[in-house]
């Protein structure tokens, strides 16, 4: 093989390693709080998750939004630790749907 060869196979490897390299996931998430007072909620030792269908047996204030997108392949679980960490963040200690 020649240099020209050589170099455009050394090329081509390069690229096919950088774009399958790339991450297959993304992840990001948002919080939008109810008004535009900034309360400094304490962060609490853990945040519960509280879904469509379960029943609630408590009072509750809510403080905002959490958003979360992700790639559809990217496991619910991963999802679901960050909804609990944006939440976590703001002040909540639970998240109702």
């Amino acid at each position: 093989m020649n240099t020209k060869t050589l170099n455009l196979l050394l090329i081509l490897w390069i690229f096919f390693f950088i774009t399958n390299c790339k991450s297959k996931y993304y992840l990001s998430s948002s919080f939008n709080p109810l008004n535009s007072v900034t309360n400094y909620y304490p962060q609490a030792k853990r945040v519960d998750c509280y879904f469509l269908g379960e029943t609630t047996n408590f009072e509750y204030e809510k403080i905002g939004f959490v958003e979360v997108y992700s790639s559809p392949n990217l496991p619910q679980n991963n999802l679901i630790c960050n909804l609990k960490y944006e939440a976590w963040k703001n002040g909540a200690d639970a998240v109702i749907a």
